[in-house]
């Protein structure tokens, strides 16, 4: 009973639920009409005989129901035998044999008669009315029994249930009677001799109550008879079905199924016990119960021990997590479980399904209705429920609930209601479509909660109001937004998202926020609760600076704005008795006022503990003793005596002892310092004077020494570079880099290895390096034009010096030396511009500085042409230097020069060079021809070579082109003559050459003979031309 007072108790709470399924009682049973027996043939159950010990009835045994009592058989059988065989005459008429052939299918073999149950069901399903459990005020248990039964009222089944079987029972009594009517009359007076009858006694219990349920009693049966037994109610769980087994059933369905009956007494007791109510929590991490939805499984079945015939498996519950403020769910948001957990007389057992949400507002669990999480008990909403539209009856003749549209129809259900402000919250007997159709389910609830709306208010520190209670409460999914959209006529309730104000009132702050301030709306009526305060606190702490711990603190309370009554004075001059001296307090010398802000109201005094002094004087010695670990002496002893005074400071609060100090004067002896002794550590560094007494006039202190262990760490290596490189203006490299470098090295600090200390620094093997400045190279064909130094007449490019201070890049630098092409002497014409096709050779290096050219640069020879000026000395050596130059003139008849000796001075260049004589009227040997380093055997004036002669010995003014289109002015030398009385110039003789021309003394020589060669060439020329002329 208590059990029942509990569920009673789970269902006061109520809630929306639409009850989806409409049961059709009978059209379940449509194929056990479908061989059109005539209706005389169907028992009808009746309640003829009261008393319990008449066990003569056949009630429920499906033999001829014309047959009214056991007695009298022997005159009474044979008439029987014929009312049947009428019957069946009448029935069959011209289709005898078929009626005949379909009994006998059926009573040979009962598991055939589905086939032939579905053949006609639509058919017969037209004539049969639907029976909703909601509804239907008929009562459908019109079977009692006549026999040795104890069944209550209250143990019968659901008025659905007995609809079923009833109809069941028709059904399967028609289809048994169906074989003795047909049966050959000679086969009937055998039986005759067959009448002995035999006791099944059917006991079924409700292990909770104690109670017989509906079906128990006691039958006399004949052997092969059939007997209805209940093996399943709806709300209950079979807890033996091994008691059936070993018998014979047939026509399974809705709970029951028909006993054949064996040559001897059967006596079964079945257990039941009710199916527990499922129970949904709603609950924090840390277990704290939130909410809870509750339901009965009195709609529910367990599963059948003939499931796989009757289709009859155990309920599933469905539940879906819902929206609450101020928490996140973190379990999954759905939940289907089958029924299977029953209850006891001790324990309801409820089936728990639980959702977990991780609170994400601080207090969210205070706006929950009945304390949520804080008391444990949250809000159950029961089981009791009332319809909303938008159903769907079940037709329980298809197979299975696909062909019903259930999970389209929950669907839109969900789609709608959710909308309207309702969260969907489970399914009571949930199913798949593919579920096979459970007939004996009395119904299928799902379960809709409308939502509530959300309460804002503003109270004091006190619970007091400070202004009117706000109500958030809209729908703006209605497309009617008359009343924010909220209509409870046309199930229209609050949801979507929320969001509370915070309010402001003088005098006052906000304390707390008791629940979320936002959220979405859900299930329950949802509170938040602004709590202010015009209350002000603050304090006063008294903290010990000596231990910095808090020797006490005194709680200032009063309104904002008020002043602080309160002084310090009495505490501090306590405190000084104690023997503290005031430090500083930063609450006296000006008025207070109580502040808002309560971090503001809060003050501090710091007290210090003050020290006492007192001296003794006493007369003794102090001698040290230093050894080490094995004894043995490590340092001779270090010893004092005198007359001396100790004076003793006291702290005045602890009285303790702080210090002992003794001077000589007062007869204090000097603290001793432990010498120092490499490699080892003295567990006293320094021994304290000591305090010496008339009865003990002699101080002994023994220092030890352990040896240390040393290592060493912050080793240092730090690689420091110079690079310097020699590019083009495009970065090209022109020669080879050059490269230095050095490692500043650190010897790291030295450490005690066991104590950690430091014991020495290391050093760096050089704390700067100077690098060597590299030389800047003459490059041919180009000049340097920056990253170089110029000192001492020598250009040098880095040279810099690195500290071991210095970052990464400091350390390691690449320095760049910039070159540009030389320039080149540019033939022009009279107008400025270029001849083609003639040389226009580079400036030449000044082997001695990379930024210069040599001056005087000789300009090219252009036969036909002459040069405005026979050589150039660039101002700029990157700029081409244009020269122009004019046709040659007719050259007039020169007179032969009388030769002269040389001269040795400096030479001159001619304004316009010589023609180039013809080489007929050129001497083939001269008398002096120096020998040169010129590859080809005989240079002219249109010669390639790469290099040009130091010195020619016989010349025509003409000019060679090298490879790189540069012009080197010089004479047609022949190179068969031999040069051994000539010296070529090297580069240390050029050294010493005279201004502006390049040359030493030797090439004044040259020149003055070549200067006479050209006047003999000249003097042969005129000669050779005055002959042509005479001769013409």
């Amino acid at each position: 009973m208590e059990k029942k007072k509990k569920i009673e108790k789970m269902e006061r709470k109520d809630h929306f639920s639409i009850r989806k399924l409409t049961i059709g009682a009978t059209s379940v049973l449509l194929g056990g009409l479908s061989l059109g027996l005539p209706n005389t043939l169907a028992k009808a159950d009746t309640n003829t005989n009261s008393n319990n010990n008449s066990g003569d009835q056949n009630v429920d045994v499906l033999s001829d129901p014309t047959q009214e009592t056991p007695t009298s058989k022997a005159n009474k059988e044979a008439a029987e035998i014929d009312q049947r065989a009428a019957a069946a005459a009448a029935r069959v008429n011209s289709a005898t044999s078929d009626v005949e052939n379909q009994a006998s299918v059926v009573s040979e073999n009962d598991t055939k008669e589905n086939n032939v149950e579905t053949q006609t069901a639509e058919k017969v399903a037209t004539n049969v009315e639907d029976h909703s459990t909601e509804n239907s005020a008929t009562e459908h248990q019109t079977e009692t029994s006549t026999s040795n039964s104890t069944t209550s009222e209250e143990n019968k089944p659901s008025e659905d249930q007995a609809a079923l079987e009833t109809e069941a029972e028709k059904k399967t009594n028609d289809q048994n009677k169906v074989a003795p009517a047909v049966q050959d009359q000679n086969k009937s007076e055998a039986a005759k001799d067959d009448q002995q009858e035999y006791n099944i006694s059917i006991t079924n219990i409700d292990d909770v109550t104690g109670e017989t349920l509906y079906g128990t009693g006691t039958y006399k049966v004949k052997a092969g008879d059939k007997q209805k037994i209940y093996t399943g109610y709806v709300g209950y769980k079979l807890m033996n079905p091994e008691a059936l087994e070993g018998y014979q059933f047939t026509s399974p369905g809705f709970g029951n199924a028909y006993l054949t009956a064996p040559d001897h007494d059967v006596n079964l007791t079945l257990h039941f016990a009710p199916l527990a109510p499922t129970v949904v929590e709603y609950v924090d991490t840390d277990g704290n119960l939130l909410t809870k939805f509750s339901d009965s499984s009195k709609a529910s079945t367990s599963k059948s021990p003939f499931s796989d015939q009757d289709g009859i498996n155990d309920s599933k519950f469905l539940a879906r997590a819902i929206d609450i403020p101020g928490y996140e769910l973190v379990s999954e948001p759905e939940i289907e479980k089958p029924i299977t957990q029953v209850s006891s007389k001790d324990n309801v057992n409820a089936m728990v399904l639980k959702f977990v949400y991780k609170k994400i507002a601080e207090h969210a669990e205070d706006g929950l209705p009945q304390g949520g999480g804080i008391t444990g008990t949250g809000e159950d909403y029961g089981i009791s429920w009332s319809k909303l539209p938008g159903g769907v009856n079940i037709d329980l003749v298809k197979d299975n609930y696909g062909q019903n549209s259930y999970e389209e129809t929950i669907k839109k259900m969900e789609d709608r209601y959710t909308k309207q402000g309702f969260s969907y919250i489970g399914v009571l007997n949930n199913h798949d479509d593919s579920d096979p159709t459970n007939r004996l389910e009395l119904y299928i609830s799902v379960h809709f909660l409308q939502h509530k709306n959300v309460t804002v208010n503003y109270v004091d520190q006190n619970g007091n109001k400070l202004a009117d209670s706000v109500i958030i409460s809209f729908n703006k999914d209605n497309p009617d937004q008359t009343n924010n959209g909220i209509n409870p006529k046309q199930n229209w309730y609050p949801n979507g998202e929320w969001k509370s104000e915070q309010k402001s009132f003088d005098g006052y702050t906000l304390k707390t926020v008791k629940g979320a301030t936002e959220g979405k709306f859900t299930t329950f009526a949802y509170n938040v609760t602004y709590v202010y305060t015009n209350e002000a606190a603050g304090k006063v702490t008294y903290i010990d600076d000596n231990t910095n711990q808090v020797l006490t603190t005194d709680d200032l309370t009063g309104t904002i704005d008020s002043t602080i009554d309160y002084s310090t004075a009495d505490k501090i001059a306590g405190y000084e008795k104690q023997g503290y001296k005031l430090v500083s307090d930063n609450y006296s010398g000006a008025t207070h006022i109580f502040n808002q802000d309560s971090t503001k109201n809060n003050f501090e005094v710091h007290l210090a503990h003050d020290i006492l002094t007192s001296t003794v004087t006493k007369n003794g010695s102090q001698i040290v003793h230093y050894v080490f670990t094995d004894g043995t002496t490590a340092h001779d002893d270090s010893v004092q005596s005198t007359e001396f005074v100790q004076t003793i400071k006291t702290d005045a609060v602890t009285k303790q002892v702080i210090s002992q100090e003794w001077n000589k004067e007062n007869h204090t002896f000097d603290n001793v310092t432990s010498p120092t002794i490499t490699g080892y550590h003295p567990d006293k560094k320094v021994v304290d004077g000591a305090t010496v007494t008339v009865d003990n006039p002699i101080s002994e202190t023994t220092v030890i020494y352990a040896q240390n262990e040393h290592e060493l760490r912050n080793q240092q290596e730090l690689p420091a570079s110079q690079l310097v490189k020699y590019v083009d203006e495009d970065g090209n490299e022109l020669h080879p880099s050059a490269s230095q470098s050095f490692t500043f090295t650190y010897t790291g600090d030295t450490y005690d290895k066991e104590t950690g200390e430091l014991i020495s620094k290391g050093t760096w093997n050089v704390t700067s390096h100077g690098f060597t400045s590299e030389g800047v190279p003459v490059i041919n064909g180009y000049y340097a034009i920056s990253g170089f130094d110029y000192k001492d007449g020598k250009y040098t490019a880095g040279g810099f010096t690195a500290e071991n201070t210095g970052t990464k890049e400091e350390l390691n630098r690449t320095l760049t030396v910039v070159y540009r092409k030389l320039g080149k002497i540019v033939p022009v014409d009279s107008s400025g511009k270029p001849i083609p096709n003639v040389p226009t050779p580079s400036y030449t290096n000044d082997p001695t500085d990379p930024t210069k050219v040599t001056p005087n640069e000789p300009v090219p020879d252009i036969p036909g042409m002459t040069p405005q000026t026979p050589s150039v000395t660039p101002t700029d050596p990157g700029k081409d230097t244009p020269v122009p130059y004019t046709p040659t003139p007719d050259k007039p008849d020169i007179p032969t020069p009388q030769p002269t000796a040389p001269q040795p001075t400096n030479p001159t260049t001619p304004d316009t060079p010589a023609p180039t004589p013809n080489p007929q009227d050129v001497p083939s040997e001269p008398d002096e021809t120096p020998d040169t380093p010129t590859p080809d055997d005989t240079v002219t004036s249109h010669a390639t070579d790469d290099k040009t002669p130091d010195e020619p010995a016989t010349v025509t003014p003409h000019a060679t082109t090298n490879r790189d289109g540069d012009v080197t002015p010089h004479a047609a030398v022949d190179k068969k003559t031999p040069a051994a009385d000539k010296t070529i110039a090297t580069s240390e003789d050029k050294r010493a050459t005279l201004p502006q021309t390049g040359e030493d003394d030797n090439e004044v020589l040259t020149a003055a003979g070549l200067a006479l060669t050209n006047v003999i060439a000249l003097a042969l020329l005129a000669g050779a031309d005055k002959k042509r002329r005479k001769k013409n």
